[in-house]
């Protein structure tokens, strides 16, 4: 009698053992399945993205963007050398083309409102290395292509290449326009090129 309740308690003991790693194994697959795999996810993030907004737009609402117009010469009035503080650099051009940034900006006049987008060919712009705000654009002008003794003329090719602060969609305030969105423009560097 003795040998079989020993046997009886050998085999409930075996038996346990093998029911234990077998639950572990269950639970383990469970934790694996589409649904708790999500779960955890959602756990672990929490409110990870809308605090993240938050954040992105209090340490950076704004970002640069590259602005560029390009068009024909219809003034160029050169900087003075003998004043390195200021920069009386002043180029007038008419407008052939221009990037995303600088035509949804505001600071070029839209010469159809009827198509849709801002359409800038023939309009004017000017780069001024002294606005009326006061505020010095020391921006460089670069000539290209011209011989000894030549100087920019009416006609010859403009490229205009600076730099936008834009306040980022998610960060501006309702109702705000996309070009109220667009702070001042700096501009960096004028190319003229000879179209001789």
């Amino acid at each position: 009698m003795i040998k079989r309740t020993q046997s009886l308690a050998l085999l409930v003991a075996a038996g346990a053992l093998l029911a234990v790693p077998a639950v572990g194994h269950a639970n383990h697959k469970d934790s694996h399945q589409p649904g708790a795999k999500a779960e955890g996810k959602a756990k672990a993030k929490g409110h990870g993205k809308s605090k993240g907004q938050g954040r992105s737009c209090a340490k950076k609402p704004t970002v640069n963007k590259g602005f560029v117009v390009r068009g024909t010469l219809v003034s160029y009035t050169a900087d003075n050398p003998d004043t390195p503080n200021a920069n009386e650099a002043n180029v007038v051009i008419t407008v052939t083309g221009a990037n995303r940034h600088a035509r949804v900006s505001g600071e070029l006049a839209d010469k159809d409102a009827t198509t849709p987008g801002v359409q800038v060919d023939g309009g004017s712009f000017t780069a001024d290395g002294t606005p009326t705000a006061g505020t010095n654009d020391p921006f460089r002008v670069q000539l290209s292509d011209y011989g000894t003794g030549e100087s920019p003329t009416a006609g010859d090719r403009v490229r205009i290449v600076g730099k936008v602060a834009v306040t980022r969609k998610k960060c501006a305030a309702a109702g705000q326009s996309v070009a109220e969105r667009y702070g001042a423009v700096n501009i960096r560097k004028v190319k003229i090129t000879d179209a001789d």
